[in-house]
């Protein structure tokens, strides 16, 4: 994940044709500020790609401590996303208040509201991250231990935390070594 926020814009914020390729640029950015090697994407969907499609087949990924994130071809998450590129552990905000990173996506990795249910979630990802207008879907970034306090089922929190935001809001990007 990043350890810098951004707004809901991502296009123009990692000069990109499009706000994948603008998010995908700033997650190659991070990386090498932390000293990483590889190709990297950033885990948004927009209209034109649920982000699971970007998940190479049986691959596991894990965090920079090597701690596994989630099992090939299952994006349900088995170790909360909260390590930067930096190694460092995000810190919470205060108590049930977690940092957020902006995601498009639903829970097991396909892009938010297709317009063709009631979730009443259609078109919140900030017009394909591409503007500061409108809202967006975000992920509560978390660890196990805060989330063991609350009564609740956290499956898929981290991509998709039932909330959404002002695109104007800044908030970290997931991102994953291709």
């Amino acid at each position: 994940m990043t350890s810098k926020t951004f707004t809901g814009d991502l296009k123009t914020a990692g000069h990109g044709a499009t706000g994948i390729e603008g998010a995908d640029n700033l997650c190659a950015e991070a990386a090498a500020a932390g000293g990483l090697g590889g190709s990297w994407f950033a885990w948004i969907s927009t209209r034109e790609r649920d982000v699971y499609q970007a998940l190479a087949p049986n691959t596991s990924y894990s965090l920079l401590n090597g701690e596994r994130a989630f099992r090939p071809n299952n994006p349900s998450i088995i170790h909360e996303i909260d390590i930067d590129e930096r190694g460092l552990t995000l810190p919470p905000l205060g108590q049930y208040i977690y940092p957020k990173a902006w995601t498009g996506t639903m829970r097991k990795g396909r892009r938010m509201g297709d317009c063709n249910d009631s979730s009443g979630a259609c078109g919140k990802t900030c017009q394909d991250f591409t503007t500061t207008s409108g809202q967006g879907t975000h992920g509560c970034i978390s660890t196990a231990e805060r989330l063991s306090t609350l009564d609740y089922n956290f499956e898929g929190w981290w991509t998709e935390c039932r909330y959404f935001d002002d695109c104007s809001q800044e908030k970290h990007l997931y991102c994953f070594e291709k």
